[in-house]
């Protein structure tokens, strides 16, 4: 059971029996095309958003709504390509090495989340601080049990992955540099 499906289906298909077994598959397969669903949904609207709101770039050609359809064409196909490039990275480098061999053998499936928790880790601490008006249950003890929870969440990954960990952040914060940087000569450009 080198398959980590597989290996799941072993271990239900032993306590619950094979009805069950595939039952946990197609719940699992229903959620995977939900999120699919949702991802497609957010990525064909997420440059006309930024468009609608004065933001981002090519603002006039990101507006333009199909009539038959009244959706964002470029904005949908902006979000098509981002999410193929993702596609082809994730399939590169959980198929072969030739993502090790360029320098990114981070897993794109697990490692992103860990952006996450590292700024709720902040977002937190701030409603600590902020949060006066609260009792000690909900300003002090809940909010901490969601550091503790972040900081196990990543302490498991940098466990689970070792120094690919690294390698995604290095990845993630030449990122975020890089979009921070092209937006401040938007900006620059745009008030002249």
């Amino acid at each position: 059971m080198g398959n980590p499906t597989e290996a799941v289906r072993g271990a239900f298909a032993n306590l619950f029996g094979n009805g069950f077994a595939s039952l946990l598959i197609i719940i699992v397969l229903i959620s995977a095309i939900g999120t699919l669903n949702g991802l497609s949904l957010a990525n064909s609207r997420s440059s006309y958003a930024l468009a609608y709101n004065e933001d981002g770039y090519l603002q006039d050609k990101m507006l333009k709504l199909t009539k038959k359809s009244n959706t964002p064409l470029l904005s949908s196909i902006v979000g098509y390509v981002l999410a193929c490039l993702w596609l082809i990275y994730y399939y590169v480098s959980q198929t072969n090495d030739l993502a090790a061999g360029i320098g990114f053998p981070f897993d794109s499936s697990e490692l992103p989340i860990i952006s996450a928790y590292m700024v709720y880790i902040p977002i937190l601490i701030m409603f600590m601080v902020r949060s006066s008006e609260l009792g000690i249950l909900k300003r002090y003890i809940a909010p901490s049990f969601g550091v503790a929870s972040a900081l196990f969440m990543i302490g498991a990954s940098i466990y689970r992955h070792g120094i690919n960990t690294l390698y995604y952040l290095i990845f993630f914060v030449a990122v975020i540099l890089i979009a921070l940087v092209a937006e401040c000569f938007r900006v620059k450009k745009k008030h002249g």
